[in-house]
């Protein structure tokens, strides 16, 4: 047996072997027993002399970890917060690039740079856009201009037709006025585009709101574009087919 022995006062480390005779009983014990104490304060001063530097040893290194982290944790909050800015629209921020760390200086000068870069694009293409805007102001002006002089124009042109259609200036033959109605037609045709242009330049100064409506195609759109170029498909032997499906059923 060998363990632990209370011996009258004091622990034992003890150890008891039983003696026997030759026929194999037991008639005494053999006991072999070293005060425990001795033993215990070896391990009590080496515990001691290991505890406390490893105590002070996991000391500085918390220490160390936590200034550490608080040195890196400044610069990345800095970071976190110039991306907010800049998600907002802040292009104007700029991050503070003198820290310890190469790494997050390099990480914040990219930051900055890159910050720096989106600025300047974004004031090019509001200056492209600005200068955009001028020049369709300029060119809405004068299509506004211009269409409105042809519109004048195109006036007295449309009641010549009328008059040279309705036989005022004279009878037409029945092919003089089938042109004459040709004519009439292109007329009244430019005439809408010309209001068209003009309306297009209202829309852009904001004088004139837009509606979307349902329109015949084959009515108002096809119908008088064939009109026009009947006369030249008869005389070359042409004759156009159209199917358009009713768009209501």
């Amino acid at each position: 047996w060998l363990e632990r022995a209370f011996v009258v006062h004091d622990w034992y480390i003890s150890a008891y072997q039983p003696i026997l005779d030759p026929d194999g009983d037991v008639i005494g014990i053999l006991y072999v027993g070293v005060l425990e104490d001795k033993y215990t304060d070896i391990r009590n001063e080496i515990l001691v002399n290991l505890l406390l530097p490893l105590t002070i040893g996991v000391a500085v290194v918390l220490a160390f970890s936590y200034l550490l982290a608080r040195g890196l944790s400044g610069p990345v909050r800095e970071l976190l917060v110039g991306t907010e800015k800049v998600a907002s629209g802040d292009l104007d921020y700029r991050i503070r690039e003198k820290v310890k760390y190469p790494e997050i200086e390099h990480l914040t000068h990219n930051f900055n740079s890159m910050t720096q870069a989106l600025k300047e694009r974004e004031d090019e293409l509001r200056r492209a856009n600005e200068d955009l805007r001028r020049v369709n102001r300029n060119y809405m002006e004068m299509l506004g201009f211009i269409s409105h002089g042809m519109k004048n124009a195109l006036g007295n042109m449309i009641m010549s037709a009328y008059n040279l259609r309705d036989g005022v200036v004279g009878k037409l033959t029945p092919k003089q006025k089938i042109m004459a109605g040709f004519l009439v037609r292109s007329s009244e045709r430019l005439q809408d585009m010309i209001k068209n242009y003009m309306d297009l330049s209202r829309i852009e100064r904001g004088e004139l709101e837009s509606r979307k409506q349902i329109v015949d195609f084959g009515a108002h759109i096809l119908s008088p574009l064939l009109g026009e170029t009947e006369g030249q498909l008869k005389s070359k032997g042409m004759r156009i087919t159209t199917n358009i499906p009713d768009p209501y059923e």
